[in-house]
């Protein structure tokens, strides 16, 4: 018949693996007790044994080879639901454990008392018990003796527990340490390269920067940024590789499955962490395609400008498989972002210059020609949509009487025009509706004479 369960069997099972004790190697400290053990009460086996949930361990033995037996055959089930020491004189003729094949076979059990393992909250773990091939019987100070050992156990497995513990934290300890060491330096290079961008409008020096720092940081065989052309091939405009992989600077590659099955979701700022391109999650088409670039591992981030898809920032591992951190995907999602940044102020400062060389262009065009204005005979002279003078030129000097400095920024009205004249008005709507007029009107000169003058207009209100 099965033996029946401790009523507080679910915290017992939790409090014997917090221990971290089961399946350890052999320790001379348990070892020197269970020796003392089989030695006080003068038998040819001592065991401590360790009772989980469908077996008894033995962390510490003498006398038998086996290191576990089933927990339903287990003599010392029985035991850990005892108050006090539990003795067997005579399996064979005990009703409980007759039939047992540990008494009807190896290692025939005649003889068993044991004492349970009980932790400060209550729970018995297990058993530190003694056992021999006939029956017997134990003293009164071989019991109290068995007693004081199973304590001496319980304060071997109660350090055990304390130094896992501090082993635990240490390691946690470190393990925060590093991980807020590696959180400064991510942070750190993000700040570098944010402030090199700020001061830096050579893009190229920019990035070649970030991907060199990047793969020294993550340890990696290649980091690279991908810039994507209309049918979604692409270039790798930048690179830094360790001298042992291939370089693919300056590549034109194409992934025949990727506008179909990647764009839409990178656009949505997917972040493509591949441990093993081998492990099944990739399609065979992608996965001989990373296979040509020496590729095992890879890490992919997508560079966005607005809401479309630049390009990507890439790593890659190559000599073996990596389980990717999210430290790591982090890092990458920020400095795609600093380099999008980059693109942005490149591409903006790209733009200026070309407007700025055309403006210059066009300035040059405009004081060639209005060199050639200046000399010709002819009285001309230009004024803006304010009706202010911009340009008078040496024949209407001559003409007007007026030197140019006299009239630049004046209003042409209150300069030629005593008065508003209904043919000046008509004048200026010819010019705004067919872009030229050309007929007589009264002007005026800087003496005051009134002079009629033939008019040809472009493109100017008057």
């Amino acid at each position: 018949m099965k033996d029946p369960l401790p009523n507080n069997e679910a915290a017992r099972l939790e409090t014997l693996y917090q221990y971290e004790i089961l399946d350890t190697k052999a320790e001379e400290s348990f070892d020197e007790l269970t020796r003392l053990a089989a030695l006080v009460c003068e038998t040819p086996i001592a065991l401590i044994s360790l009772i989980d949930a469908h077996r008894q361990w033995f962390k510490s033995k003498v006398g038998m080879e086996a290191t576990e037996t089933l927990r339903a055959l287990a003599f010392c089930t029985q035991t850990i639901q005892q108050p006090d020491v539990l003795i067997v004189p005579d399996a064979l003729a005990d009703q409980r454990f007759a039939t047992n094949p540990l008494v009807t076979s190896a290692p025939h059990i005649r003889f068993y008392a044991g004492v349970s393992l009980i932790t400060p909250a209550g729970h018995a773990l297990g058993t530190l018990c003694v056992i021999d091939r006939v029956p017997r019987e134990l003293s009164p100070l071989q019991v109290e003796a068995l007693r004081t050992l199973g304590h001496q156990v319980m304060t071997q497995l109660e350090l055990q527990r304390h130094v896992v513990a501090l082993a635990r934290t240490a390691t946690e300890s470190k393990q925060t340490a590093e991980a807020l060491r590696q959180q400064t330096e991510r942070e750190q290079l993000v700040v570098d390269i944010a402030q090199r961008i700020r001061q830096s409008l050579k893009l190229e020096e920019i990035l070649s920067t970030t991907v060199s720092e990047v793969r020294q940081f993550l340890q990696v065989e290649r980091v690279f940024i991908y810039r994507f052309l209309a049918d979604w091939s692409g270039i790798v405009v930048v690179e830094s590789v360790s001298a042992d992989r291939k370089p693919i600077l300056g590549s034109r590659l194409k992934d025949p499955t990727f506008a179909e099955t990647y764009v839409q979701l990178y656009k949505q700022g997917r972040i493509q962490a591949t441990p093993d391109i081998y492990a099944g999650e990739l399609t065979q088409c992608y996965v001989d395609f990373l296979a040509e670039f020496q590729v095992r591992a890879t890490l992919v981030v997508p560079i966005l400008q607005g809401d479309e898809l630049w390009g990507l920032l890439v790593a890659n591992h190559c000599s073996s498989p990596r389980q990717w951190q999210q430290l790591e995907s982090d890092l990458l999602k920020s400095l795609a972002m600093q380099v999008a940044l980059a693109i942005q102020q490149s591409t903006l400062f790209e733009q200026i210059q070309t407007e700025l060389a055309e403006r210059l262009q066009a300035e040059q065009k405009i004081s060639e020609q209005a060199a050639l204005l200046n000399v010709a005979t002819d009285a001309i002279f230009v004024r803006d949509l304010a009706n202010q003078i911009s340009f008078w030129n040496q024949g209407a000097e001559h003409l007007y009487g007026w030197q140019a400095k006299e009239v630049l920024g004046k209003k042409v009205n209150e300069l030629l025009y005593k008065e508003a004249l209904p043919k000046l008005e008509d004048a200026q709507k010819t010019v705004a509706l067919q872009g030229e007029w050309s007929g007589e009107l009264h002007q005026v000169t800087k003496s005051g004479q009134e002079v009629i003058r033939h008019l040809h207009n472009r493109n100017v209100l008057w």
